[in-house]
């Protein structure tokens, strides 16, 4: 296996680890925020803006989690291509 396979396989091993993290880490946010949300949700003065605010707190977390991903496949490709363009086929 020669060296730009490698470095191939590690930039993709990284992109993969970053978009999985991501994924797992929104989740976490949006499930630990769902108990005091869920709580605020329960009391009748204040249900309807909890709700919206929960509902804004998801969509907040839910875009910044989607922009890391976007962000990391496009820097991901561009490494992929940087990477490539050094490939002459020898080793």
């Amino acid at each position: 296996m020669n060296n730009l396979r490698r470095w191939k396989g590690l930039a993709a091993l990284v992109q993969s680890a970053v978009e999985n993290g991501s994924v797992a880490i929104e989740r976490v946010q949006k499930d630990t925020a769902n108990l005091p949300f869920g709580i605020l949700e329960k009391i009748p003065e204040i249900a309807p803006a909890a709700r919206g605010v929960h509902v804004v707190h998801d969509a907040c977390v839910g875009a910044t989690h989607g922009a890391i991903r976007l962000v990391t496949r496009a820097v991901g490709g561009g490494v992929a291509a940087a990477i490539s363009a050094f490939d002459d086929g020898t080793e």
